[in-house]
């Protein structure tokens, strides 16, 4: 693998470690809209509810990404190993052109912007239900 790659792999596993911050986030969001949920109401934390499940997810696929990119920046083995071994332990399904670091980089950092949508739209679910909870409450005094 060349050099830039390795780096490559190397800034990626960083930037993927970040997700466990924006993973704690979420779990003070998740828990103060369950706080909240008897002036905001249960469709709020519903939908709050939701964007936290899809962070998860990421969360959790970045995470494994992470350690994957890891692997890959010990140069220990080349690309085309790698995606047999995914292969054959079914986790992705055919091999085809073997894709570059680039590629699969910007695949990864996809996962940790996703994560970030996911935790941003659980802060403008809270935050807006409480603002209008509030509006409510003022409006009917």
């Amino acid at each position: 693998m060349a050099e830039t790659d390795v780096v490559l792999a190397r800034v990626t596993a960083y930037a993927l470690r970040n997700g466990p911050r924006l993973q704690a986030a979420s779990c003070v969001l998740l828990i103060a809209h369950a706080l909240l949920v008897p002036m905001v109401g249960p469709l709020s934390f519903a939908l709050g509810l939701c964007a936290f499940a899809g962070g998860m997810w990421f969360a959790a696929r970045g995470s494994f990404d992470a350690d994957l990119f890891t692997l890959l920046a010990s140069q220990e083995h080349t690309l085309a190993s790698f995606d047999e071994a995914m292969r054959r332990l079914g986790l992705i399904r055919t091999i085809g052109p073997t894709r570059s670091m680039e590629d699969r980089s910007r695949g990864a950092i996809r996962l940790l912007q996703n994560l970030i949508v996911c935790v941003v739209a659980q802060t403008s679910i809270l935050l807006f239900a409480t603002i209008w909870a509030v509006f409510l409450h003022w409006r009917i005094r």
